[in-house]
C-alpha cells in the first residue's frame, strides 16, 4: 500500500523524542546497577580502611629517615595528621597547608579538598590542625598530602558550615 502523503509513513518530531527517550531509559536500566554496585564495593572497601594516626613531625621524620620504607607504610592510606601550622600558601590558586616538618626549610604540604578550601583563611600560623587525608606521596623527602579535610578540632574554633 502506497500513502497518497508522503510524510505519512515518517515519525514527527515528538515521536522521534519519545522513542530516544524510551532506548535511554533502556540503555540506562541495564546499565546503571552493574555501576552502582561497582561503584559500592570500591567505596566501601576503602571505608573499611583504618585510618592511621600520625603527627605531622613524625610523618616528615619518616619520609627524610627512608621515603622508600615511609611510602610504603603510609602512602594510599587515609590518615589523620596533627601539626602545628606554619602558614598558607597558593599554588595555581588552591590553598594548602604547611605543617611543622623536621625544619624549617622542609615544611610537610597538605593539599586541601575543594570544599575546605575556603577554610584555610580562617585558619591563623601556630595553631595545632588536625586534618583528615585520603593519600600522601614525596616530593624531594617532602611529605604532601593530598584531598585533606580540615576537622572540627583544628585551630580556628567551630566549623562553619556551608
Amino acid at each position: 500500500m502506497r500513502f497518497a502523503n508522503s510524510e505519512a509513513g515518517k515519525l514527527s518530531t515528538q515521536n522521534k523524542l519519545v522513542l530516544g527517550m524510551a532506548v535511554l531509559f533502556a540503555v540506562l536500566s541495564v546499565f546503571l546497577p552493574v555501576i552502582d554496585y561497582l561503584a559500592k564495593d570500591v567505596f566501601s572497601s576503602r571505608a573499611a580502611e583504618p585510618v592511621i594516626e600520625v603527627t605531622a613531625h613524625d610523618l616528615a621524620l619518616a619520609y627524610h629517615t627512608n621515603d622508600e620504607a615511609a611510602q610504603e607504610r603510609f602512602g594510599g592510606r587515609r590518615l589523620r595528621v596533627s601539626g602545628v601550622l606554619d602558614g598558607v600558601a597558593r599554588e595555581y590558586s588552591e590553598p594548602f597547608l604547611k605543617l611543622g616538618g623536621i625544619n624549617e626549610f622542609m615544611p610537610l604540604q597538605a593539599r586541601l579538598a575543594p570544599q575546605d578550601h575556603a577554610l584555610a583563611s580562617k585558619l591563623t600560623r601556630g595553631a595545632t590542625v588536625s586534618l583528615r587525608c585520603d593519600a600522601v606521596t614525596e616530593m624531594a623527602e617532602i611529605p604532601v598530602l593530598s584531598n585533606c579535610s580540615i576537622l572540627e578540632d583544628s585551630g580556628m574554633g567551630a566549623r562553619p558550615s556551608f
